[in-house]
């Protein structure tokens, strides 16, 4: 019991902590950050997998008043729990808002975010935190490729397995390239993908010049220059069950020196997103054909085949 109650006081000394960190200083250090960060994903983790502690025996009462059911005192403490939780999260979140943009800062703010939705009891205060952690991981994916941070990659790469788990769709294959559809499929061709806005409208993620990634392991068909579409790859793949299909990825600057029966892994970047004919803005085209029939890309990224979805 007296090592329960520790683990208690240690908690709530932890949640403490992380206040006092935040309040440490008016221009905290990158460094000083990325340990508060750090410290409060740490605990959100092991507040999400400790069991919940038995409460500690009450004295016999002496007065004929009841005592509070054990179901209304775990409430209690979970209320508690997770209202020190909340302000020690909104103090860190609102120090990482006001940082430069880095990789990992976006990170762990996109981080926070879904680890206050883990900790909420509210279903709307979920869903609007949810959606606010979906906009730093785009923030994040934004920074992808940039040179002056070494660590980079890694905290792209963090990024993205945490948009599988809020997306809670780990099983669809990773997208070319992330994006907003801004045509959808109509029942032939394909789909157009552009940038993905935030609510003020402007750029979360800006997909000019993106690397546009294959969809796993296969052959290409064919790689040139079509006057409609900029620079136009053909991929042969097979699904699960083996039965092969084409994607097409058009609208591109390069094909990145592909030729026809060149094979291609998961991890190849076909090109990159430029400009197609008569297009005021950046955009891929992507198109999926199994046995001349054509079917909706969207569908296989996000389940959702609706203007304005989001991969």
């Amino acid at each position: 019991m007296n090592a329960k109650l520790g683990i208690l006081a240690l908690m709530a000394g932890a949640q403490l902590t992380a206040c006092a960190w935040a309040q440490g200083s008016d221009d905290p250090s990158f460094g000083d950050l990325i340990r508060r960060s750090e410290y409060l994903r740490n605990l959100a983790n092991q507040q999400s997998t400790r069991p919940a502690p038995e409460p500690a025996a009450r004295p016999a009462q002496t007065t004929a008043a009841p005592a509070a059911p054990d179901s209304a005192l775990a409430a209690a403490r979970a209320a508690e729990k997770e209202k020190r939780f909340s302000d020690a999260a909104k103090i860190v979140r609102l120090e990482l808002e006001k940082t430069p943009r880095r990789a990992k800062l976006r990170y762990y703010l996109a981080y926070i975010y879904y680890a206050e939705a883990q900790n909420t009891s509210s279903e709307d205060d979920k869903r609007k935190l949810l959606e606010r952690a979906r906009e730093e991981i785009y923030r994040t994916l934004d920074l992808q490729g940039d040179k002056s941070d070494p660590e980079n990659a890694v905290w792209v790469a963090n990024a993205e397995v945490l948009f599988d788990r809020i997306s809670g769709s780990p099983n669809r294959p990773i997208p070319p390239v992330h994006g907003r559809v801004v045509r959808p499929f109509s029942g032939r061709g394909g789909i157009l993908v552009g940038s993905v806005l935030g609510t003020d409208g402007r750029p979360l993620y800006d997909i000019s010049g993106k690397p546009v990634a294959s969809f796993g392991n296969g052959v290409v068909e064919d790689a040139g220059l079509d006057r409609n579409m900029g620079w136009v790859v053909r991929v042969r793949y097979r699904d699960a069950s083996g039965q092969p299909f084409v994607a097409e990825y058009g609208n591109l600057a390069d094909c990145n020196g592909l030729k026809p029966g060149m094979t291609v892994e998961s991890s190849t970047i076909l090109g990159h997103v430029g400009k197609g004919a008569g297009r005021d803005e950046p955009t891929l085209f992507l198109q999926i054909q199994r046995q001349g029939t054509t079917y909706d890309p969207a569908l296989l990224l996000t389940g959702n085949a609706q203007k304005g979805s989001t991969f």
